[in-house]
């Protein structure tokens, strides 16, 4: 890839962060609208996901028909799955469209009375859910270092590394750092947990990047 587009890959993260941080600041009203739950943030997270998943399972496809090595289909096919399930899951599974009812069992323990399961009262309340954030988004930075042959179609690009390092220190600083270390200039909380839509956009768009360089590889 040409050098000046790889620069733009590298930049464009720090743009956006800036960008929503900075509306954040200046309005925190309106940003919360189009941040919260059925806004236009959480919309586009879904549609890269789900888009994102679907270009792996094509791959997968692909590969299969190829006969390609077991990895190269396996692979792929898992990552579509945990791609497909975290948009579906950011679309409540559909109710943010069809605007179905929340079962009453599941609003009683659900943080936001939706049908997801992200939102359950007890992995909001345990480390688990940023956590398995953290290692999700550093995993496609490890792949990124593995020197092995066959994974060599789905290795992460390095300008494609911010996408996923400014999640992965999102998420540990506020699960682990945010109540010691908060970061405030001139009284403002620069990083907080309202930031988490953000963040997500982020790494939900170094995923639909990460799938189509592998789309490409694959043909």
């Amino acid at each position: 890839m040409h050098i000046m587009k790889k620069i733009k890959f590298i930049f464009l993260p720090f743009t956006v962060i800036i960008a929503l941080m900075g509306f954040n600041a200046v309005d925190s009203l309106a940003f919360n609208k189009h941040a919260r739950s059925e806004g236009v943030i959480e919309i586009f997270q879904a549609c890269f996901y789900l888009t994102s998943g679907a270009v792996m399972l094509i791959i997968a496809y692909w590969n299969y028909r190829k006969e390609k090595n077991h990895f190269e289909i396996i692979f792929p096919i898992c990552l579509a799955i945990a791609l497909l399930f975290i948009g579906m899951e950011e679309l409540s599974w559909g109710q943010k469209i069809f605007h179905f009812a929340t079962p009453e069992s599941v609003a009683v323990i659900n943080e936001q009375q939706e049908f997801t399961l992200h939102n359950l009262k007890f992995l909001q309340k345990t480390f688990l859910l940023h956590t398995s954030f953290i290692v999700f988004s550093l995993f496609f930075i490890a792949i990124g270092e593995i020197d092995y042959k066959r994974i060599e179609k789905f290795k992460t690009p390095k300008y494609l590394y911010a996408f996923f390092a400014f999640p992965a220190f999102f998420y540990f600083y506020i699960q682990y750092l945010y109540l010691l270390i908060p970061i405030y200039f001139n009284g403002y909380l620069i990083l907080g947990a309202g930031d988490q839509e953000v963040f997500e956009l982020i790494l939900s768009l170094g995923l639909l990047f990460y799938s189509w360089i592998c789309l490409k590889r694959s043909q």
